[in-house]
């Protein structure tokens, strides 16, 4: 059953009454009304929470895709080339050593994980790095982004 906020509205109105019994009546009627709608309070007031709270979300999320979209200008600018549409990669095919480098970066950037100043520089190369990482830097990249993963239980694209 959907509460008549109308009325609810209407009534709690009345509780602004000069004459105390009137304002105390109006109050009880409201309890009432929610009552009767098999509501609490809280029912009543939790949308509005949730509503703040996912607004908050939307914000954060915007954001963050400015913050990637400025990332992805910068990339391009240093000649490595728009990031973003390799992301679509995701689960099918394999996926280019610097879409990964550029994942575990913002982590860091974010402070999402602590990337040592090797680990940072390693993975700078490894952004820049043209083809297929070497065999020696493999098991370093392989390493780094394993434990990213396992800090964070995000899988890298």
């Amino acid at each position: 059953m959907a509460i008549d906020l109308t009325k609810l509205a209407r009534i709690l109105g009345m509780s602004g009454s000069a004459h105390d019994g009137e304002a105390l009546n109006a109050v009880r009627m409201a309890d009432r009304l929610i009552r009767d709608n098999k509501m609490t309070w809280e029912d009543l007031l939790a949308p509005s929470h949730q509503l703040e709270v996912a607004t908050e979300a939307c914000r954060q999320l915007i954001a963050d895709l400015e913050e990637l979209r400025a990332e992805n200008a910068r990339l391009r600018a240093n000649g490595v080339g728009a990031i973003a549409p390799e992301w679509s990669n995701v689960g099918g095919g394999k996926t280019d050593h610097r879409v990964t480098a550029h994942w575990v970066i913002q982590l860091g950037d974010t402070g999402r994980v602590w990337l040592s100043d090797f680990e940072r520089d390693f993975l700078d190369t490894a952004l820049r790095w043209r083809g297929s990482l070497t065999p020696r830097q493999r098991p370093v990249f392989d390493r780094i982004v394993a434990k990213v993963a396992k800090q964070t239980g995000l899988q890298p694209p």
